[in-house]
């Protein structure tokens, strides 16, 4: 018997007919006792349609030790280096999963739960992005998300000081890209962590890099931890 029930696959077929690049991967969401309620669900198929990408769900079971839904995670993840890894804010032990996914794979880890008492924020219905000298990822998956979604983009990053002219020219380079994203940049002093999490309230998505994990729990509303680059060995 599996204990996870396999994979439950909404539109195999999908692997034929989507268009290659980047966020094209698999979006894997744990649902059941683990993961609790449909928001995951719901968040995980809406985000493959946006994709043009496959959903698998990894059923747990509420008699089953969550250990055993990371490991199937981790090891779907593995498989799938442009995979996105997708846990309810109230899943049990969330951090351990998601720390594990994070140190084990490339995939990106997405936390997602519907507020009871959505509170609008400065950038209600945006993405927000926290941006610095290290996001370069981050900054274009952003970019990529606020395109599929059809709304503007909020970049978070540091003063003049601190990054201002690497950020804001990189941010300038992918506006030429993506034209049609309406482009808000919000600069700060000091940490970008508490002005992210403001940012991040009602917001369409939030997305940070690979070094910013601690932030997944802190913001409001769904949010995208990138991977790392992935390495491809030379022969």
């Amino acid at each position: 018997m599996n204990p996870f029930r396999g994979w439950h696959r909404i539109n195999p077929e999908r692997r034929t007919t989507r268009t290659g690049g980047l966020d094209n991967g698999p979006v894997i969401a744990l649902v059941g006792p683990a993961g609790h309620g449909s928001d995951v669900a719901d968040w995980a198929t809406a985000e493959a349609d946006v994709r043009g990408s496959e959903v698998r769900f990894v059923h747990s079971l509420r008699w089953l030790p969550a250990e055993k839904a990371s490991s199937t995670l981790v090891a779907a993840a593995r498989a799938e280096p442009e995979a996105l890894v997708v846990l309810g804010r109230h899943c049990r032990e969330h951090d351990a999963v998601v720390q594990r996914v994070a140190r084990r794979t490339t995939a990106a880890v997405a936390l997602v739960g519907l507020a009871r008492r959505p509170v609008a924020g400065p950038s209600t219905g945006r993405v927000v992005v926290a941006a610095d000298s290290r996001s370069g990822r981050a900054l274009g998956s952003a970019f990529r998300a606020a395109r599929r979604r059809g709304v503007g983009l909020t970049v978070v990053h540091p003063n003049p000081s601190t990054g201002w002219d690497e950020v804001t020219e990189e941010a300038g380079l992918w506006s030429l890209a993506y034209r049609e994203v309406d482009v808000r940049l919000q600069p700060v002093n000091g940490p970008l962590d508490s002005v992210v999490v403001r940012e991040s309230a009602a917001a369409a998505l939030t997305v940070v890099g690979p070094d910013r994990l601690q932030l997944l729990r802190r913001t409001r509303g769904p949010t995208i931890r990138v991977g790392p680059a992935i390495r491809v060995r030379s022969r």
